[in-house]
């Protein structure tokens, strides 16, 4: 029988808690977290500045190419393609300023991948709350409007970094939509619901469905919108049906011949659909249900923390049973164990030991940020054993020097 143990990773501030303060995070879960929205009004220029200011934009923008699934240009819902930028050397920049000059929104998508205080965030709001975080940036020149209203299929948290923005709310149009459940641009919403500005450092965060759109005011507007996007239950349900029908080949026949005009046959057919329904249910686990979905949270981090790792496999012959290591801070790992093979899964990969390890490696993964030696380890592995193993964790990215 498998046995299976999560070892958090160390974060040192809550990611979401500080984003949504002074909102407890219990709060938010009970009364805000799919049910209706929350603004934050803080009256605290630069809350944001460590996740991202107007200059450090500057510098992305600078050092950048743009490319259609990076960068999206829109002024009152109209998309300018990004083919227009131009190919030739410096003229797509150029071009992107003129568009923003001329009241066009730039969009930068997944902006987490060239920024690491954006990246830290989503790590650690992986680490947090079991979900893949997305970041995309909004530069909205004064007195313009890159959406029209429109309701997005994931939950956001926008704050506002520089500037500030006049956002109206039209309420839900979808409740809790799927990805596949995309939004109608072209319908008339009505009248909003609600209408409020937000200022450098404040943030307001709506449940997928909700529609919004935002206006600058007299000045530009930054703000960083946080696409959160948890395991939804049709998901993991529908990938535990999936894994029963690969192994279960009752599933994998036909439906019987002639059964959608032959009502003798479509009786049949109903008759075998009960037995297979009967049948799902049977091998329907709750528990494999949230162990699959768990395992993929923790396993498939999107964003491993390995900063400093290659300068670290530089020095790996260098690593001695008295270098002082630790695991990695902000990396989570599953130890699951049978009665043969350890299998450690982290940064998305699976290493398989030797079941004799295990104690050592409960070690390694409970041990403080403060680190250890291989020859502190504790566990029945001599010495030489445990530098053999601190090595090859060491090599594979979960362990670093402290």
């Amino acid at each position: 029988m498998e046995r299976t143990s999560v070892f958090r990773a160390s974060v040192e501030v809550p990611a979401l808690a500080w984003l949504i303060s002074p909102i407890e995070i219990a709060d938010f879960r009970a009364n805000y977290f799919e049910r209706k929205p929350l603004l934050v009004k803080r009256e605290d220029p630069g809350y944001y500045a460590e996740l991202m200011t107007m200059e450090d934009l500057d510098d992305v923008f600078a050092t950048s190419n743009f490319r259609a699934d990076n960068t999206r240009i829109i002024v009152d819902g109209r998309e300018t393609p990004v083919s227009e930028l131009g190919e030739a050397p410096g003229s797509e920049l150029e071009k992107l300023y003129s568009y923003y000059r001329d009241g066009h929104t730039i969009i930068i998508n997944g902006i987490q991948e060239r920024w690491t205080p954006l990246a830290r965030l989503c790590r650690r709001l992986n680490l947090e709350a079991n979900l893949h975080a997305q970041v995309n940036v909004y530069l909205t020149p004064p007195n313009a409007r890159g959406f029209k209203a429109h309701y997005d299929t994931h939950d956001v948290l926008m704050a506002q970094a520089y500037g500030s923005k006049t956002w109206r709310l039209y309420g839900a149009d979808a409740d809790l939509p799927l990805p596949t459940q995309r939004c109608d641009k072209s319908k008339d919403f009505g009248r909003p619901r609600t209408e409020f500005s937000l200022s450098d450092g404040d943030v307001v965060y709506l449940p997928r469905g909700t529609v919004h759109e935002g206006t600058s005011t007299g000045e530009a507007s930054m703000h960083i919108t946080v696409g959160l996007h948890p395991p939804v239950w049709a998901a993991s349900i529908k990938r535990a049906v999936e894994a029963i029908v690969e192994n279960d080949i009752e599933f994998r026949k036909v439906m019987p011949l002639g059964f959608a005009h032959d009502a003798e046959v479509r009786t049949e057919a109903e008759q075998i659909a009960k037995f297979l329904a009967d049948r799902l249910r049977d091998q329907m686990s709750p528990e494999d249900i949230v162990s699959r979905s768990a395992r993929e949270a923790v396993v498939n981090h999107r964003t491993p923390d390995l900063h400093g790792h290659l300068l670290d496999l530089q020095r790996l012959d260098d690593v001695d049973l008295d270098t002082t290591v630790r695991r990695r801070s902000e990396t989570q790992m599953m130890l699951t164990v049978d009665e043969s093979i350890a299998r450690l899964a982290f940064h998305g990969k699976t290493v398989e030991l030797p079941v004799h390890v295990v104690p050592e490696l409960r070690y390694i993964a409970e041990t403080s940020q403060a680190g250890f030696t291989a020859r502190s380890i504790a566990g029945d592995l001599d010495v030489a054993g445990c530098l053999v193993l601190v090595r090859m964790l060491f090599r594979e990215g979960l362990l670093t020097t402290c």
